[in-house]
């Protein structure tokens, strides 16, 4: 990193950004990297800017006497910022000073000019005057705007540092109820008035019915009266109607309702992503307030400033009107501002809805392709981008009209003005006329800033709510910080425990504070001193104690489901030192009890008190986007005797062996190239790394097959380096009971029996028969010695074990790596047989160093130098827009022409020599003519590049939109979610609002440029030579600062992601950040990528300082010497040409920098093209549609497969060209309704051939029939629909529970379906009580769902696809024992006339097949039934077998 030469620098180096010229001389001569970039000086830096902030909140807290959390976000900044943003009206003050002395040196030039005997000194000094000036002005706006820019990032740190800090401490509980008070409180109102409106009605009603002595009555008195009859007709017409029109019109509320509530539903949810936005686009809007401060105060001193000069140069009335005409422009300015601010608004609202799709579409991409929901998820996203791009139509077309308005107001002014001017008896003349132009064009600015910025300022005051809102949000007190402290010193001399108390008892303790929930006991609080005496000696070896405790994830809700307590009435004390397992049923509150333990989970009731530090293994595991080894240390040192020890007992070592950087490979985000069980077992290592007092330890093992999970549990979680730790353990495998210290037995929230294994086994307690297995053992041992065979005795064995034991394992003794390598994740690192490959590959890449070749995650792609012209013509190609830009540069030379004429019109009208017989209205006539003209051209203009960029949007998403859904899935293991996300967001609001925007405004500016140069030269043609010459310096410049631009762009693009990332990751994994303590180091880490981010922020403002100083500069020059050939050839120039020629030089300056922002604006808005372009050549599956040689509609039956029966012949297949074959030369045949298991070794290929069967990878060799059919030659579809599938990773989609079950179109099923379906997987009785029932809205991560009762959806899923071929990839591995059962019934029962294919870690689950298939090598080496495999001693099955049956046997005897 280059140190920061500004620190040094000398004044007039600083004026100049002289300092700035190395780095823009290094970025010319090659693209620019991060490294390149100078280091923010040391009042920059983040940990400077934060430490000054916490100073200045800190002495207002002291002077208002008060709490931090008592003061708005607002005030905070305020004490810091608001300072230094008051100075800088200084040179805003001096900068708008020399914008009105401008017109005025203009008035004098030509003034100067028509005098017949001026005095030479005094010219040369108004042109001298001009180049002082706007030199002056350029040093001091340059400044102004580079300490805005300054002021803007250091705002930017704080707010991102305030906005991490919080949810750092924000208590989890909290973001159930974010963002929902107000539209709750709202909603209650609305439900009021409603209410009311229906009791009125109601009364009515009842009134109408009312009938008294044959009349009738109201409550006004009798209505009708006379006969019976009479009486009886009427009130059946009167009640009739009336009741009629009230209840169509309760009808219609209650649709109205239910379409609200829906749409609410809907919108609900998805918490992240409000607090990423809050990172991100609200900090932006509330920095965007700086810039617009000084707008707000300037423009209208400015306005009234200019009209004082306007009155006083042509008189009151013709002042005032002109100047009115800008101030009626004001309103109407403001409220296309707003409208465009609510079309934009609406825009992003559609942009919302579809992007929470696609990224739920890509989390969810292997289901979505498994089921064939990727065109129905692909349906609903364009339907959401026509919507979004109909508003999208809008907005330009708004755009287009602020366009016309703002051609149409100089016109309008100035025609207006001059009217007036000549029709109370005035002349026009050259210096009135062109120096009321010149004010005129001087109010153009303010008048436009004013409303933008008071938008800003609006938009500003909105985000600064928003992010107040989510300040305000509860978080874990000040007694629990101090708790997590004193566990990490491990200091308990003031504080033995730690303890808890519930919300009503410690808000009432604490009634200032937020949340406050957690507090230190004391020897005094509630107990005598006696007390603590006698207990103290107990309380020193308390760990984790609870009493009547009471629990609810829902408190901060204020509705029904927070009266319902999560946990109740814990008590619990397990011993220091031992191990604690808890099991439960599915959805019984295991996992909530450890989140109560960690504080995450807000206690209601009772206490809690805990002593020791804490590591924590949740059970979906985090891993960071880090290496192997850097996510196992996790910010601990480096002890290698430790490290290895952690490996070996954590099974992890045989994995490292075959990965291609061992330990140093980089883990893809959200550890997309591990295996579950791979995952899982990180995620222990690194809690038994972290070398803490208390261990909690979330279904470890269930990822994991039983040889795995016995090696980790004797090894590990019994092993030597855990012997003197507390362990919390849950898990579904009940065989390790017998070894636990202490057992807990949760179920629906409430501990039911809790003891030592045998005092439970003494209470009657059964663990899935665990008892019997004893009893038999010896029953066997005695068949042994009378000499039965040992084949039917292990089979025998294995088939009484009950099936809530987990007995299977596919691995040999030898290796401890989980088959889940293969099976969780289809395509990982070590996919199924290409271990061989990585091995060979590596003796091949021996010049990499062992981190290059554990990178899987590239940097991202990005272009380097300037924009290739194959992108202009993919996007030309796209909008089919050839024809209309010929027909565009037409309208462009038109436009310019009547533009110049306008200018040359006046010129002419005011020298009065041509056209002299013709009237004031002739002349205005033309004048209006030629500007109507370039108006109309600019409408043209703007409606053409409208309809290209309408165009562009709907082809280049749909062609996006078609690839990702095509995409293979090793293109998604292998690339981010956020990079592809990126392209359906931040490219596609390039590509609708900004390209063809760029096109229009660098096109203008050109022509612009080539008008104006050609104005001013026909006057002074002398003008040609030094504008050459400033054109030879100003393109050099140019070059230099779009190398510069173009790459600083880019790096400020890439370096948000790692900010955004960061947080999103701390989000993530934020309860296992505060178990170990780490909240400081990860804030450290946001310091460091905000740095990188804010480095680059700063790097770009200098390079455009020091663009905008050389810029202004050649300006002033050009302006000087069209003021200088005026001054020098005055005699041959009229006035009032030589008036036109400086006017038109007074705009070069900012034409020049007009150029080169569109310019370079353009070629960054083309950054979207290439991204886009970029994801024309990822890897594809096979086309949807039907290719040659595949059969057609007509040739496939429609109830196709019919039996089931799958023939492999001859298959080979691997995973590129140019790898070996992961599956090499297979042969079988399942008959129609077999039940197949499948075994081997991690490498075998079982999960490759699943692969197969989908077509996820297509053969090389060989094909496969189902019902003698080869699925090579059927549509992808077709083939994926007719299977069905368990995965071991249960995925729900957001949407109603109906849509998760039954996503497709066509052919729904009825209520009774899904009813049924769910009821044979026992889940119709949770779901019956959830709001609407079927009509349930699932949202993020669907948290009111288990694990295992999301795999049970999955079943009922499969149940509801009524497939004949079903297959079963590790389904229950991260189920509870009763749950597998059930699962396992439930496939026996439902399934039984459908070939099924299971690969399992739990080898019980597959010995009822009818076959067992083991794989090595990826070919079939035995296939036979199991009694069969299990007679000889040499096949796989028998060995697997024989491990599993010989680690249950040696956990009984233990």
């Amino acid at each position: 990193m280059k140190k920061n030469p500004e620190e040094k620098a000398n004044i007039f180096s600083r004026l100049f950004f002289f300092w700035v010229g190395p780095l823009v001389k290094v970025g010319y001569k090659k693209p620019l990297t991060s490294q390149d970039l100078y280091s923010l000086r040391r009042n920059d830096e983040p940990t400077e800017v934060i430490e000054k902030y916490e100073r200045s909140v800190e002495k207002l807290v002291k002077k208002k006497k008060t709490g931090v959390s008592k003061l708005t976000i607002f005030k905070r900044l305020k004490s810091m910022f608001f300072l230094p943003t008051i100075i800088l009206g200084i040179p805003k003050l001096l900068s708008m000073s020399c914008d009105l002395i401008t017109p005025l040196l203009l008035h004098q030039l030509i003034y100067f000019i028509g005098e017949k005997d001026p005095k030479l000194y005094v010219g040369l000094l108004l042109v001298l005057a001009f180049l002082g000036l706007f030199t002056f002005k350029t040093i001091i706006m340059n400044k102004y705007e580079d300490q805005l820019a300054k002021i803007s990032y250091r705002l930017r740190m704080v707010l991102l540092d305030t906005i991490y800090q919080k949810s750092l401490n924000i208590n989890l509980a909290s973001l159930v109820s974010f963002e929902k008070d107000e539209k709750e409180k709202e909603k209650e109102k609305e439900k009021e008035k409603e209410k009311e409106k229906e009791k009125e009605q109601e009364q009515y009603i009842e009134e109408l019915e009312d009938e008294e002595d044959g009349s009738f009555q109201s409550s006004e008195g009798p209505l009708i009266s006379g006969s019976e009859d009479l009486v009886e007709i009427e009130m059946e017409r009167l009640l009739g109607s009336k009741k009629e029109n009230l209840l169509k019109k309760k009808r219609k509320k209650k649709n109205q309702k239910e379409k609200k509530e829906k749409k609410e539903d809907k919108n609900t949810g998805g918490e992240l992503g409000q607090l990423i936005t809050r990172m991100s686009t609200d900090t932006g809007k509330v920095c965007g307030v700086i810039g617009s401060f000084h707008n707000v105060w300037s423009a209208p001193t400015q306005i009234i400033i200019v009209l004082i000069f306007l009155i006083n140069l042509l008189g009151y009335v013709s002042g005032i009107f002109g100047f009115l005409i800008l101030v009626f422009s004001i309103p109407i300015n403001s409220h296309v501002m707003k409208l465009s601010s609510k079309l934009h608004a609406k825009v992003m609202e559609q942009t919302d809805l579809r992007m929470n799709i696609v990224g739920e579409l890509i989390n969810g991409i292997k289901v979505a392709k498994f089921h064939v929901w990727e065109n129905i998820f692909g349906d609903k996203i364009k339907k959401i981008r026509l919507r979004e791009v109909k508003m999208v139509k809008k907005l330009l077309l708004l755009r287009v009209f602020i366009i016309v308005m703002w051609a149409c107001l100089p016109l309008f002014v100035s025609i207006g003005t001059f009217i007036i001017f000549v029709s109370l008896g005035n002349k026009l003349t050259p210096p009135k006329v062109f120096t009321s132009i010149a004010f005129f064009n001087v109010l153009r600015g303010p008048l436009m800033l004013f409303p933008i910025s008071l938008v800003s300022i609006v938009q500003g005051k909105v985000s600064l709510k928003r992010i107040q809102q989510f300040l305000l949000l509860k978080e874990l007190s000040e007694e629990s910080k101090k708790l997590q402290q004193s566990r990490l010193d491990n200091n308990f001399k003031n504080n033995p425990f730690g303890e808890t108390k519930s919300e009503s008892e410690s808000e009432t303790e604490n009634e200032n504070k937020n949340y406050s929930r957690t507090s230190i006991s004391s020897d005094n609080e509630q107990e005598t001193e006696n007390e603590n005496e006698n207990e103290n000696e107990n309380e020193k070896k308390i760990q984790i104690q609870f009493k009547n405790s009471n629990f609810n994830w829902n408190y901060f809700n204020n509705k029904e489901e927070s009266k319902t307590q999560t946990l109740s009435n814990i008590n619990l004390n397990p011993k220091p030192n031992s191990l604690t397992v808890v099991v439960g049923k599915v959805g019984s509150g295991k996992s909530s009890l450890l989140s109560a333990i960690l504080g995450e989970l807000p206690i209601t009731s009772g206490k809690i008190k805990i002593k020791g530090s804490i590591a924590y293994s949740s059970q979906e595991s985090w891993i960071q986007n880090l290496t192997i080894r850097d996510n196992i240390l996790f910010n601990s040192e480096y002890d290698m005797e430790r490290y290895e020890k952690v490996l070996d007992c954590c099974a992890l070592n045989n994995d490292l062996n075959i990965l291609p950087a061992g330990d140093l490979t980089e883990i893809g985000e959200k550890g997309v190239n591990l295996s579950g069980g791979q995952k899982a077992r990180i995620s222990l290592a690194r809690a038994v790394y972290s070398d803490k007092d208390i261990l909690l330890l979330d279904d470890p093992l269930s990822a994991v097959d039983a040889h795995v999970g016995n090696h980790l549990f004797n090894n590990c979680i019994k092993g030597e380096l855990l012997k003197k730790k507390t362990i919390i353990l849950i898990t579904h495998q009940v065989q390790f009971l017998p070894k636990a210290d202490y057992i807990v037995i949760l179920d629906q929230g409430k501990i039911i029996n809790q003891g030592n294994y045998n005092q439970l086994i003494s209470q009657g307690i059964n663990f899935g028969e665990f008892v019997k297995i004893e009893k038999k053992k010896d029953n066997e041992k005695e068949k042994e010695k009378e000499g039965e065979n040992k084949s039917n005795k292990l089979l025998k064995n294995i088939l009484s074990l009950d099936k809530n034991n987990d007995q299977g394992g596919d691995k040999d003794s030898d290796d401890y790596s989980d088959d889940s390598t293969s099976s969780d994740t289809l395509f990982s690192y070590e996919s199924d047989g290409t271990n061989q490959n990585l091995i060979k590959k590596k003796k091949n890449t021996d010049k990499l160093t062992k981190k290059e070749k554990g990178k899987l995650i590239e940097k991202e792609e990005r272009e380097t130098g300037k924009v290739k012209i194959k992108y202009y013509k993919h996007y030309l190609k796209n909008t089919r827009s050839t024809k209309l830009f010929i027909l565009i540069i037409f309208v462009f030379i038109i436009q310019s022409t009547c533009n110049n004429m306008t200018s040359y019109w006046l010129t002419i009208w005011t020298d009065g020599e041509l056209f002299q017989s013709h009237s004031q209205n002739w002349f205005i006539m033309i004048y209006l003519i030629f500007g109507l003209s370039t108006i109309l051209c600019v409408a043209i203009k703007g409606l053409l590049f409208m309809v290209i960029s309408i165009r562009g949007s709907k082809k280049l998403h749909n062609a996006l939109l078609t690839r990702v859904l095509n995409g293979s899935i090793q293109f998604f293991e292998s690339t981010p979610s956020g990079r592809i996300l990126n392209r359906f967001s931040k490219d596609m609001v390039d590509l609708d609002l900004e390209i063809a925007s760029s096109i229009d405004s660098f096109f203008s500016s050109v022509v612009v440029i080539l008008g104006s140069t050609i104005v001013i030269s026909s006057i002074t043609y002398y003008f040609l030579l030094p504008l050459l010459i400033l054109v030879i310096i100003y393109w050099r410049i140019m070059k230099r600062y779009r190398a510069n631009t173009r790459e600083l762009r880019r790096l400020e693009s890439i370096s948000y992601s790692p900010v955004y990332s960061h947080f999103s990751e701390t989000l993530h994994g934020l309860s296992i950040i505060r178990a170990f303590n780490l909240q400081k180091e990860f804030l450290h880490k946001n310091y460091l990528v905000m740095r990188e981010n804010i480095k680059a922020l700063y790097s770009n403002n200098a390079v455009n300082r020091w663009l905008g100083v050389r810029l202004d500069i050649i300006g002033s020059i050009s302006v000087f010497f069209a003021a200088f050939f005026v001054f020098l050839f005055r005699k041959n120039i009229k006035n009032s040409y030589a008036g036109l020629s400086v006017t038109y030089s007074l705009s070069i300056t900012g034409l020049f920098g007009w150029f080169i922002g569109t310019f370079t604006g353009l070629e960054r808005s083309m950054n979207a093209i290439e991204r886009i372009y970029e994801y024309e050549n990822i890897e594809t599956e096979p086309p949807q549609q039907l290719l040659e040689n595949e059969y057609t509609d007509d040739e496939i039956d429609p109830d196709w497969p019919q039996n089931g029966k799958i023939e492999f012949q001859n298959i080979s297949m691997r995973y590129r060209k140019g790898l070996e074959p992961v599956i090499k030369n297979m042969s079988a045949t399942i008959n129609a309704q077999e039940k197949i298991g499948i075994v081997g070794r991690t490498g075998a290929g079982k999960s490759s051939l699943i692969l197969c069967l989908f077509r996820f990878v297509e053969l090389f060799e060989g094909k496969i029939l189902i019902d003698g059919v080869d699925i090579s030659k059927l549509k992808l579809p077709l083939l994926r629909k007719k299977m069905a599938i368990i995965p071991q990773d249960p995925i729900l989609f957001q949407g109603t529970i109906r849509q998760n079950l039954d996503f497709n179109k066509k052919n729904k099923r009825s209520d009774d379906q899904l009813w049924d379906a769910l009821q044979q997987v026992q889940l119709h009785k949770k779901v019956s009580k959830l709001k609407g029932k079927l009509d349930f809205q699932i949202q993020q991560n669907a948290e009111v769902f288990s694990v295992g009762e999301k795999q049970l959806l999955c079943l009922a899923r499969a149940l509801l696809k009524n497939s004949k071929i079903l297959l079963m990839d590790e389904a229950t591995a991260n189920v509870d024992n009763k749950t597998d059962n059930l699962i396992q019934q439930t496939i026996k029962n439902e399934f039984s006339q459908c070939t099924v294919l299971t690969i399992a870690h739990r080898l019980h689950t597959i010995m009822d097949s009818d076959k067992i298939m083991g794989l090595q090598n990826g070919e079939i080496i035995e296939f036979n039934k199991p009694q069969i495999l299990l007679q000889n001693e040499n096949s796989l099955f028998f060995k697997l077998i024989h491990d599993a049956h010989s680690q249950i046997e040696r956990n009984i005897e233990k």
